[in-house]
């Protein structure tokens, strides 16, 4: 079985282009995004025309239970989510703090932090419930909510969930 990796915001930029990285160096990839079925599927074809393993899935990430059930639905179809690319915050843009109404800041906090959050939370859960087996979580990034607020709240989940997955 091969290693899965999830690629949430898997545009045609960063995100996509990370997932095929990932299938190339033997992974299945598992892309998810919030729209654009063709683009997405073309993504996916190329990945598997590339010799690579890919799954595509349209997501609203910041619909209810939205990342959770993706996450069980990945982890109880494809296989135990090995690495976690979180790409998903860049859309709210760079906008001066008197251009940002509290509306557009919501939205990016949710996107970028709190979004990373439930993904983290969710795929933790799924290691302990296998009890711990194989986890051990390479690196769990948001690079696009670095530009909206201080990264530390990132940094500490992900540190978080390296200690649960490595058992320390």
């Amino acid at each position: 079985m091969k290693p899965v990796c999830l690629v949430v915001g898997a545009g045609a930029g960063i995100g996509g282009n990370v997932a095929r990285r990932f299938a190339k160096a033997g992974y299945h990839a598992c892309l998810c995004r919030r729209g654009g079925e063709e683009g997405h599927s073309r993504m996916v074809e190329g990945i598997e025309n590339e010799g690579g393993s890919a799954s595509g899935f349209i997501l609203n990430a910041i619909g209810d239970n939205s990342l959770e059930a993706r996450v069980a639905a990945i982890e109880s179809d494809i296989g135990e989510i090995d690495a976690v690319i979180y790409n998903l915050g860049a859309q709210i843009g760079d906008r001066a703090l008197k251009d940002t109404s509290c509306k557009a800041f919501e939205m990016g906090w949710r996107l970028a932090n709190f979004g990373l959050f439930r993904v983290a939370s969710a795929v933790a859960e799924c290691s302990v419930r296998r009890s711990m087996r194989n986890f051990h979580p390479r690196e769990f990034t948001s690079p696009a909510s670095s530009s909206m607020v201080p990264s530390m709240p990132l940094m500490l989940w992900g540190k978080c969930l390296v200690r649960i997955g490595s058992g320390s």
